[in-house]
């Protein structure tokens, strides 16, 4: 990576349907607060489980509205995410803005769209092909 690049955007590219507006938002947060990360509000009812004697039982409700289903782009400060994959030491990360939060830095949220899917099983294809009837 060039020593003059200030911010880096990653995007996953199982998310074909990412638009300008999404982009321009991420990286104007991402200016003021070093680190940004698209997200749309959750529709369905979240339940945290428990397992026990090999079933799985609902253990608690989430609250909708203090989650986020995170998209890409995720966009950083580079010396930022450049940090935190130096300093990262177990597991895998989720995405790239889980590194930034295990540094206790602020990652700001900003508007992402239900378009804008992954596409990752069969089932996604579905969905894509009503995108693009849709969207041309």
């Amino acid at each position: 990576m060039d020593r003059d690049t200030d911010f880096v955007l990653i995007h996953d590219g199982a998310r074909p349907f990412v638009d300008k507006e999404i982009i321009d938002s991420s990286i104007k947060k991402a200016f003021r607060y070093k680190a940004s990360v698209a997200a749309v509000s959750v529709k369905p009812t979240i339940k945290k489980i428990k397992f026990m004697n090999c079933e799985v039982f609902a253990r608690e409700t989430l609250k909708r509205d203090s989650l986020r289903e995170i998209q890409t782009p995720q966009v950083f400060k580079r010396e930022l995410i450049e940090n935190a994959y130096k300093n990262f030491k177990f597991g895998f990360p989720t995405d790239d803005a889980s590194l930034i939060e295990k540094t206790k830095n602020k990652v700001a949220i900003c508007p992402g769209s239900y378009f804008n899917i992954k596409i990752t099983t069969p089932e996604d294809l579905v969905f894509a092909e009503a995108i693009l009837k849709t969207k041309g």
